[in-house]
Parts: C-alpha cells; sequence; structure tokens
C-alpha cells in the first residue's frame, strides 16, 4: 500500500512538471516610448487562432491625460495587422491570450483594424485612445486575414503622445494618492488638530 501510494504522488508531481514546462510565459519585446517604433514578426492568422505564440506583445506607459496614438504597419503586402489595447502587464501562459477580452489579469480596452488603407489584404490598424489611469499598458499586434496564414510577415508598431515613465524619487502630479499615504497624511492633521485644542 505504502508502495502505490508513493508511485501515485511521483505521477501526479511528473504530470505536474510537464504541464509547468509546457507553459509559456507572454514575452514582452520592449516598452515603448512615444515617437518611437517596435518591429516585429508575426504569422498571418494569429489574431484569427487567438494564437499567443505568433503575436506581439509591447508595453508602454501612459498618464491619465494622454491621448496616445497607435499604429500597426505591414512590412510585407501580404499581411493584415491588427492589434489591441489592454490595461496593465502580464505574464500569463501564451494560451490564454484573448484579442478581444479581459486575460492574464489585464482588461481589454480597444482594438483596431483596417483604419489606414495599404495595398494588400484590407488596410492596416491605427488606434486613438483617451487615457484615464494612470500605469502600464499592453499593445497586441499580430495578422488577421492575411494573404497567407501560415507565412511569417514582418510589422511596424508606432506609438505618440504617451508619458515617460516617473524616474524613480519623481511624483506623478496626476496620480492618485495611495491608501497609506492618504492614512500618513491623515494622522498628521488629527494630531494637529489634537495640540492645538490641548493648548486652548
Amino acid at each position: 500500500m505504502k508502495k502505490l501510494i508513493i508511485l501515485i504522488t511521483v505521477l501526479i508531481l511528473t504530470c505536474g512538471f510537464q504541464q509547468s514546462a509546457q507553459a509559456i510565459p507572454i514575452f514582452y519585446l520592449g516598452d515603448l516610448l512615444s515617437g518611437e517604433s517596435g518591429f516585429g514578426s508575426t504569422t498571418g492568422d494569429s489574431w484569427f487562432t487567438d494564437d499567443g505564440t505568433s503575436v506581439g506583445f509591447w508595453s508602454f506607459f501612459a498618464s491619465t491625460g494622454d491621448t496616445v496614438t497607435i499604429e500597426g504597419h505591414r512590412l510585407d503586402i501580404g499581411l493584415d495587422t491588427v492589434l489591441s489595447l489592454y490595461r496593465g502587464v502580464t505574464a500569463a501562459d501564451q494560451s490564454e491570450f484573448s484579442n478581444t477580452s479581459d486575460f492574464g489579469g489585464i482588461t481589454f480596452l480597444a482594438f483596431a483594424d483596417d483604419e489606414i488603407p495599404n495595398p494588400g489584404p484590407f488596410g492596416d490598424p491605427h488606434l486613438d485612445y483617451g487615457i484615464t489611469d494612470t500605469g502600464d499598458y499592453t499593445i497586441a499586434i499580430g495578422g488577421f486575414f492575411s494573404s497567407s496564414p501560415s507565412a511569417d510577415y514582418r510589422y511596424r508598431l508606432d506609438i505618440e503622445g504617451n508619458s515617460a515613465r516617473p524616474r524613480r524619487g519623481e511624483e506623478d502630479p496626476n496620480a492618485i494618492p495611495e491608501p497609506a499615504s492618504m492614512l500618513l497624511l491623515g494622522s498628521g492633521l488629527a494630531s494637529m488638530a489634537c495640540f492645538r485644542k490641548k493648548r486652548n
């Protein structure tokens, strides 16, 4: 009986290790600043199949009040480029990727496709988005209705209008104070009120 329990435990641990070994976390290709471009490649049907292994993931920082412009441009004529915008960044498994809904702890915000006329299948994506929450954002870019679904195509991703990430020690003027900061401020004001009352 003891040997059977050991054997079952080993099998369970082995299966769990094999599953975790197959999990591939989402990898970000870079953190984009306003006026910068990112370059990558994607397969022609990565969007259609919700296949995160071939999607390009990029991050950027933005502040409340920024209006961010994001464009995806095909560098190979057969690619039909599309993109989605999410609030937050993630290290979720690539198999969890969803191009039009929340996944891996990040919130879906917008989708763009065919706004920029281009020779080849359909157009390229253009998105203008007003930022309401200061923080990190994710752009996912892939191919949807390309000439060859299995081909590997090159793209360029452009961004304008996002804020630079604050350097360590710098305050973001649009940031909402953290609860701990508010507690310290409240304690200080209460102490001053008590001191003034005792004095009187």
